[in-house]
């Protein structure tokens, strides 16, 4: 067994405070030579770390050869804890996933070790074997653009697959990081560093600056610069830099301004055309300020104030990153000038298609957006006069106490009046202001005082609740020959009298032609009127001659007789009853008391209500049967149906307290409660039924069987009902006590729960639910034999094992290794031939094979992987 206690660590995990004192005759083992390069390592690494900044120091760019495939030159780079990622010679072939195709995908590259040159013989004994050199590599990993990497990690850049797995390198990126130069102070924060590839030339210092002498082209400067807790500068002279937008003066073109200023992202941004004379005579003038925040760690935000006499520009928008992005759409065949007090650049300006910046594509425009529709606001040189030429827009409240000559809101969602009272008036009309609109506290009082008469226009006005007239008379005028007329858009059109316990002789409804006493207005009939337009017209008739039943239009002279008698509601009668003719058929009623009713033709008539239940017998003399009906709900029809359909029902209704039907339709018999307008269906309260056809729920959401045993059975398969399912108190049986030799269920089967099969628990214990188990066998050449949802990749000396798509958690990984690489020699093999799980994430695996002297080979191996 080995004893080895040599202690290798180097910063950060070590605190070393010793260096080696060699001297004559002193005894040295490993340990001794281990510490001389601890000591030596971990000064370099210490200062590293605490004096720089990680990031890129030279090379280590990104190239595409061929599709799917990268390479990163030589280079150096730090990270975090001042370890040197060195590449001595360009690395080749490095494979992107496919899981990456159609992606934007930044790669990195973090600091990394292997140990190589073993010697030594087999033994176990300390100091027999080892390796002799320990080699620093890189390793190379790929997470989402924008993602943050864990904090060891160093950026190299952006590459853009195409669905051909062609790259592209993304130039713009501002993943790409430099590393800098750290400056201790309390915080911890300061350094300096360049800004990457979109601004190489420019450094970046986070914190505060102060120069104490600053000059330029001579050995001793007299120009002084202290900005340090200065709060305001009031000389600060930024140049102006001009641009010109080419194109159409009809269109306008993306401007791109990038915006270094920093992870905060504010920015403060000037464009202007201060001479309108350029580019031609009266070609305008603009002053544009745009200020907000655009950047990584801030959510993008804008504001513009804008002055122009011309529509010069369309719009602005910020896109947020690092750096952000200020895109305004700017007039074309224009020439501005554009300044800012932070570290912001012109990007570039679109043409023809307009201009692509990172994933992102600004076109040409035509149109102008809404808050941009406006000219410019000017004021006369009296501070109390205002012109608009075409809109004003106050953000808070507009206050107005003078005269107000014309007030048009024109397209507002809403407009609001802040006064108690809305007065109308005008010289040649109402001539004094009337009270049009009034506050009432509780009512809105329309026409409160001043008109005469109130006059709604329009196709029709509609009330959405309740109209109330204090007067006691509402008059509806009417053309010459035309119907004044009450109209329900939707349901039915109801009087209705309040809930009240009097009654007596109050009138609910009446029809009164107003006359003199004596009187002098010829005889009137006061008529209730039932029509269907073009189908049929009756009427209930008021005269001095008594009431009649009317069909047809009212006519001067006598009534004109009706024919059969329909009867919608009830029937009442406390006399006698009798008719020659009921509904066109010759009968007379027998038994004219109000307790019974015999008809030998036909009674059109709902319902009939006496003092008793009323009842329909059939007579003992009526001998026949068979097919002769006893009770006939029908609708008639011709044989090209045109009726629409109507539902033939047996009503129960008890006023107040229930309403039920049995409804009859093409679908079969309903049972129905509620009123006619709804379509609510009641359940079924009976003894036995016996179906002789089947028995359907429709769709319903839910279907009740109140019972202990639910059986089933048919004369051609079992005979006697068998016992399906069971309610056995705290148990739900199905085919209770085996009925049926074998149960099948279909489809999958899911138990939240234990499961239990021939009364023992089919998963013992607490288990895991939803794993996802993952298997593969690989060749030594790298094929995948058997096995699928993975991809296989050699990384140095390791295998890399991409799992499609990625776990969400942590995976357990286990393999195994496989020698000689072929299954159909039984002999040879060695228990020391193995491999070993390296590293496991959630996207990929690292597996390392070898041979019994534990040196590395590329050979055949089996693994499992488990987890959700």
């Amino acid at each position: 067994m080995s004893r080895d206690t040599t202690d290798y660590r180097i910063f950060p995990d070590a605190q070393l405070e010793h260096r080696i004192n060699f001297f004559d005759g002193m005894f040295l083992s490993v340990q001794d030579f281990i510490d001389q390069q601890r000591h030596r390592v971990d000064r370099l690494r210490r200062a590293l770390a605490h004096l720089s900044v990680s990031g890129i120091v030279d090379g280590l760019t990104l190239s595409s050869p061929a599709p799917g495939i990268i390479e990163i030159s030589p280079g150096t780079a730090i990270d975090r804890h001042g370890r040197q990622l060195v590449v001595a010679t360009t690395v080749e072939d490095v494979a992107i996933p496919d899981e990456w195709v159609g992606r934007a995908v930044a790669i990195s590259v973090y600091y990394d070790e292997t140990e190589e040159r073993v010697m030594g013989g087999s033994a176990n004994e300390q100091g027999a074997r080892g390796a002799t050199r320990i080699r620093e590599t890189v390793r190379v990993e790929f997470h989402p653009q924008g993602s943050q990497p864990t904090s060891d990690a160093v950026v190299l850049g952006t590459v853009s697959v195409a669905d051909d797995k062609t790259c592209t390198l993304i130039k713009d990126d501002p993943e790409r990081v430099f590393s800098g130069l750290h400056f201790p102070c309390e915080t911890g924060q300061m350094h300096m560093r360049a800004q990457g590839p979109v601004a190489p030339q420019l450094l970046a210092l986070d914190g505060s600056l102060t120069v104490s002498r600053l000059g330029r082209g001579r050995a001793s400067p007299e120009v002084e610069l202290d900005a340090a807790e200065t709060t305001r500068l009031d000389s600060l002279h930024i140049r102006s830099h001009t641009f010109k937008v080419a194109g159409n003066s009809n269109a306008y073109y993306p401007v791109v301004f990038a915006n270094h200023g920093g992870s905060s992202g504010l920015f403060d941004l000037e464009v202007v055309r201060a001479n309108s004379s350029v580019d031609g005579n009266g070609s305008g003038s603009l002053m544009l300020r745009c200020h907000g925040t655009v950047g990584a760690n801030e959510p993008a935000a804008l504001a513009v104030e804008v002055h122009q006499n011309k529509r010069f520009v369309a719009d602005a928008q910020v896109q947020a990153g690092q750096p952000g992005f200020v895109v305004l759409w700017l007039m074309g065949g224009r020439t501005y000038a554009w300044r800012s007090g932070h570290h912001m650049a012109l990007h570039g300006v679109g043409q023809g298609n307009g201009i692509q910046v990172g994933q992102s594509h600004f076109a040409v425009r035509s149109e102008v957006a809404e808050r941009f529709r406006y000219d410019g606001v000017r004021h006369a040189p009296k501070w109390y006069q205002l012109s608009a030429r075409d809109k004003l827009t106050a953000d808070s409240q507009l206050l107005y106490s003078a005269v107000l000559n014309r007030l048009d809101v024109a397209e507002q969602v809403s407009a609001t009046v802040r006064a108690q009272t809305l007065q109308l008036g005008h010289s040649t009309q109402l001539g004094k202001l009337g009270q049009a609109l009034h506050d009432g506290k509780s009512t809105l009082i329309v026409n409160h005082q001043g008109w005469s008469r109130l006059e709604l226009g329009g196709t029709y006005t509609h009330i959405k609740t309740r109209l109330s007239v204090d007067a006691s008379t509402l008059q509806v005028a009417r053309a010459k020959r035309s119907l004044a007329s009450l109209v329900a858009e939707q349901s039915h059109l109801g009087l209705v009298r309040g809930s009240s316990n009097t009654g007596g002789r109050k009138l609910f409804l009446s029809l009164i032609q107003n006359d003199q006493n004596p009187p002098k207005v010829a005889e009137v009939r006061t008529v209730l009127r039932f029509q269907h337009q073009h189908r049929y017209s009756y009427q209930i008739e008021g005269s001095s001659a008594g009431l009649h039943f009317l069909t047809g239009n009212a006519k001067n002279g006598a009534p004109t007789a009706t024919g059969a008698l329909a009867v919608s509601g009830n029937l009442s009668t406390t006399k006698n009853l009798s008719a020659t003719q009921v509904a066109g058929a010759t009968a007379t009623l027998k038994g004219t008391t109000a307790a019974s009713v015999a008809v030998t033709g036909t009674l059109r008539a709902q319902r009939l209500i006496h003092a008793h239940p009323a009842r329909l017998v059939r007579a003992r003399s009526e001998t026949a049967g068979g097919a002769v009906a006893f009770v006939d709900i029908r609708q008639d029809d011709s044989n090209r149906r045109r009726v629409p359909e109507v539902r033939a029902n047996i009503r129960f209704h008890h006023g107040h307290r229930f309403w039920h039907a049995l409804e009859a339709s093409q679908a079969g018999f309903s049972l129905r409660t509620g009123t006619l307008s709804e379509n609510d269906f009641s359940p079924a309260h009976t003894g036995s039924i016996e179906l002789h056809g089947s028995l359907s729920t429709t769709d319903m959401s839910a279907a009740v069987l109140r019972c202990y045993d639910f059986k089933l059975g048919h004369k051609d398969r079992r005979g006697s009902a068998g016992r399906a399912l069971v309610d056995d108190t705290d148990k739900l049986r199905l085919n209770y006590v085996t009925d049926w030799d074998q149960t099948h269920l279909g489809g999958k089967v899911y138990s939240s729960k234990q499961t239990y099969i021939g009364g023992k628990a089919a998963v013992a214990g607490n288990h895991e639910t939803g794993l996802r188990l993952l298997r593969g066998t690989v060749k030594a050449d790298g094929t995948i034999e058997s096995g699928s949802g993975f991809t296989i990749s050699k990384e140095g000396n390791k295998w890399k094992v991409s799992f499609s798509p990625a776990f969400s958690v942590l995976p357990t990984v286990v393999t195994v290794q496989q020698y000689p690489d072929e299954n159909t020699s039984k002999d040879g093999g060695d228990t020391r031939d193995n491999a070993i799980v390296v590293a496991v994430n959630k996207q990929w695996a690292y597996i390392k094979t070898g041979k019994s002297d534990g040196d590395h080979r590329w050979r055949r191996f089996h693994f499992l992987a488990a987890g959700r």
